[in-house]
C-alpha cells in the first residue's frame, strides 16, 4: 500500500535542457541532497500521522498547468512533492501473525530470534521513506552519458522510466534492466556510479558462487541455520522501500539438473510488481512486504545461458563494446575522477596524451586500476605529470625462490 501525497504547488519545467551548460567533471563523487529541519518551527501545522495523511478526494487527481517562458515552447506542467513518498511496508495484522507463530515455537534461539524481529518492527512501523530523483537529475545523468558512452541505450531506458517518476511522486523506481556484455565492460562500474548520482543505497547480489536461492528469498525454517535473505533485510532493517540491487553474473548462477537449488527461482516473484507486492522470505513467511518499488539491475555475458522466464521480467539492452574514441574518453574522465577521489584537491595531476591513449586501449575496470597504480608512481618521482612508462600494461614476471 502506498501512502497517498497531496498534491504541492506546481512551477515551470525547464526544457529544453542544454548540455553546455552542465560542467564536464564526473559527478561520481557526489552526495545526495539532504534537506535539513529550520530550528524554527512557528506557524507550522502540526504533523500528520501516517494513517492520517490522505489528501481530499476532490484534489488527489488535479494536475495544475503552469506556462514555460515566453519563447521556449508549449505549456508543461511538472508536480512536485511537499514531503517524502513512503510505502507501507507490511499491514500491523502480519506483526500481530509473527506474534502468534512466536507462542508456537519451541526452540529457545528461534524464540529470541523472534523477539529481536517484533522489537524491531514495532520500533520502527511500517512505513519506509522513498529515496526521490535530485532536482538535477537529467543533468547527472547526461554527464554519466558522457563519462561512459558506450552505455547511452541503457541511459535511455532510464530517462523514459525517470522522467515518468518525475511527473508523478518523485520517487526513483524504473523497470527491472539486464545489461548484456563482454567481461570487463564495466557493468559493475556503470552501477556503482548511477546509484552514487541518484543516491540510492546499493546492494550488490553475486550469483556466480551462490548455490540455493537462500540468498535472494531466505531459508526454511525447518533449517537449523535458517536466516532471512538479503532482500528481506534490505527492507525490513534499512531506511528506504526502494533500494537499487545489482545481480551480477545472472548468467553464471542455477544448476540444469536441479531447479531447487537455481538461485534464481525466488527472482521472478521479486521482479513481478504483482507478486512483489506481497513478498513472503521463507525464513518468515508470516511477513508480508511491499517490495513492489525496488529498482533492480542485472548484469550478463551469455543471454543465452539466462531462462526465458528470468529474461521476460527484464528490459534486456545489450551494451557494446567502446569505440577507440569512446575509450580514450572514458579514459580522460576517468582519471580525473581518480585523482580528485585520490588527491582530494591538495595536487594538481594530468595525464600526458600519450599516457591516456596507453590506458584507452584497456576495459573500464582496468583502467582504473592502472591509472591509479600509474598516480602513485608519478607521485613517487615527485612529478605531477603522468608519462607513458608510468602505466604497466603488461604483467611483470613472476622470479622463482629456490636455494643455491
Amino acid at each position: 500500500m502506498h501512502r497517498p501525497q497531496s498534491r504541492p504547488l506546481p512551477r515551470s519545467l525547464d526544457l529544453p535542457f542544454n548540455a553546455d551548460d552542465v560542467d564536464d567533471d564526473i559527478p561520481f563523487d557526489w552526495e545526495p541532497e539532504v534537506e535539513t529541519d529550520s530550528s524554527d518551527t512557528s506557524g507550522q501545522e502540526p504533523i500528520e500521522s501516517a494513517a492520517s495523511h490522505f489528501p481530499p478526494s476532490n484534489e488527489k487527481d488535479k494536475m495544475h498547468h503552469t506556462p514555460l517562458q515566453q519563447g521556449e515552447g508549449s505549456s508543461l506542467w511538472e508536480p512536485l512533492r511537499d514531503d517524502a513518498p513512503q510505502v507501507e511496508l507490511y499491514c500491523l495484522d502480519d506483526l500481530q501473525a509473527l506474534r502468534t507463530a512466536r507462542e508456537t515455537m519451541k526452540e529457545r534461539d528461534d524464540q529470541d530470534r523472534m523477539d529481536c524481529l517484533i522489537t524491531h518492527l514495532t520500533s520502527r512501523g511500517p512505513w519506509r521513506d522513498l529515496v526521490t530523483l535530485p532536482k538535477d537529475w537529467e543533468s547527472r545523468l547526461d554527464d554519466l552519458e558522457r563519462t561512459m558512452p558506450n552505455f547511452g541505450e541503457v541511459i535511455d531506458v532510464l530517462r523514459s522510466g525517470l522522467i515518468m517518476q518525475a511527473f508523478g511522486n518523485h520517487s526513483i523506481h524504473f523497470d527491472p534492466l539486464l545489461i548484456v556484455g563482454k567481461p570487463g565492460l564495466g557493468k559493475t562500474l556503470f552501477c556503482d556510479t548511477l546509484t552514487q548520482l541518484l543516491g540510492l543505497p546499493l546492494n550488490v547480489v553475486r550469483l556466480a558462487d551462490a548455490q540455493s536461492n537462500a540468498t535472494l528469498s531466505g531459508s526454511e525454517q525447518h533449517w537449523s541455520n535458517s536466516k532471512p535473505g538479503i532482500l528481506f533485510d534490505a527492507l525490513v532493517y534499512g531506511k528506504h522501500g526502494n533500494p537499487l540491487f545489482f545481480i551480477d553474473e545472472i548468467d553464471k548462477a542455477g544448476s540444469a539438473s536441479s531447479p531447487y537449488y537455481d538461485p534464481t527461482t525466488g527472482l521472478i516473484t521479486m521482479l513481478e510488481p504483482g507478486t512483489a507486492k506481497s513478498f513472503t522470505d521463507l525464513c518468515v513467511r508470516q511477513l508480508r512486504l511491499d517490495a513492489s518499488l525496488v529498482c533492480y539491475i542485472a548484469a550478463a555475458n551469455d543471454l543465452t545461458r539466462i531462462s526465458e522466464p528470468i529474461q521476460s521480467c527484464f528490459r534486456i539492452v545489450e551494451v557494446p563494446l567502446p569505440t577507440p574514441e569512446q575509450s580514450l574518453q572514458i579514459a580522460a574522465m576517468l582519471v580525473k575522477t581518480l585523482v580528485r577521489e585520490c588527491l582530494k584537491g591538495q595536487l594538481t595531476m594530468h595525464f600526458t596524451e600519450a599516457a591516456l591513449a596507453r590506458l584507452s586501449v584497456e576495459p573500464p575496470r582496468r583502467m582504473r586500476i592502472l591509472g591509479k597504480e600509474a598516480l602513485g608512481r608519478a607521485l613517487r618521482a615527485r612529478r605531477n605529470t603522468v608519462y607513458p612508462e608510468d602505466i604497466r600494461t603488461e604483467s611483470t614476471t613472476v622470479r622463482s625462490m629456490g636455494f643455491v
